[in-house]
């Protein structure tokens, strides 16, 4: 049935994880305002140009922010490149993830620690068995269905390519996850499997961002709704609050 289909279950909120405080980027978005808290998922709502995937990258330093006030663990936090978010221990997930998540001429386990080789070297020496293990026990616990971890991620469908990516970002045991479109263009299993980690993820005290242009997706899985049109913050609507009907209200506020 369509309710099991999105997994819950009771999740006590902990501290602050991201608090967003009238943030902005020239001439994109302006004044938003939100938190994310440990156990939660944060919803971000909007037509498709709204600005909610600039928002997410603005947090993850892929278009720094040029007004307004990030803190993340307590602390300002101003990243001017990806790489700084992901050392402090954030993750993205881009909405196409052919141009923005994987190479394809790449292997599995080559895709699964791209950007991530801080974690597998010391000085200059590559530690080749430690990473094959790190993306082999991701690979078992994400069920991604492949002949050996050599095999190029192009050759996979397109939920296990999705996989690899989440793999990734597991890999650097994130505090906080922004997650940009993390169900489009996948198999319905596949679907399953990453709402069931999501909720693995609120359960083990992580804090996540979903933008996403599904709406039952969003209301389901989503602790609470921020409904974003033309680059301005709408409304923030509780979990018991939010409907299809209220969310486009304000989405297509002018």
């Amino acid at each position: 049935e369509l309710k099991d289909f999105y997994p819950k279950a009771d999740v006590n909120t902990g501290d602050i994880l991201l608090e967003v405080e009238n943030l902005g980027l020239s001439g994109v978005f302006d004044g938003i305002n939100f938190e994310v808290r440990a156990g939660e998922v944060v919803g971000l709502a909007g037509l498709v140009g709204a600005g909610r995937t600039d928002i997410g990258q603005s947090i993850f330093g892929i278009q720094p922010h040029t007004s307004g006030e990030l803190r993340y663990l307590g602390k300002v936090f101003a990243p001017k490149h990806p790489s700084e978010a992901l050392e402090a221990g954030m993750a993205y997930l881009g909405e196409d993830r052919k141009e923005l998540g994987i190479i394809p001429e790449m292997n599995i386990t080559e895709n699964m620690t791209l950007g991530l080789m801080r974690l597998f070297q010391t000085m200059q020496r590559i530690l080749f068995q430690k990473e094959h293990k790190a993306t082999s026990e991701k690979s078992e616990v994400l069920r991604i269905r492949m002949s050996h971890a050599g095999q190029k991620i192009q050759e996979l469908s397109g939920g296990n390519q999705q996989k690899v990516l989440f793999g990734r970002m597991l890999l650097n045991m994130p505090n906080v996850l922004i997650l940009d479109e993390p169900t489009r263009g996948i198999d319905v299993v596949s679907k399953f499997d990453i709402y069931r980690l999501m909720l693995d993820l609120k359960q083990a005290g992580k804090g996540i961002l979903l933008i996403s242009s599904d709406m039952t997706e969003l209301l389901e899985m989503s602790d609470r709704v921020v409904v974003i049109s033309k680059g301005a913050q709408r409304g923030e609507l509780s979990k018991q609050d939010a409907s299809p009907e209220r969310v486009l209200q304000l989405a297509l506020h002018a």
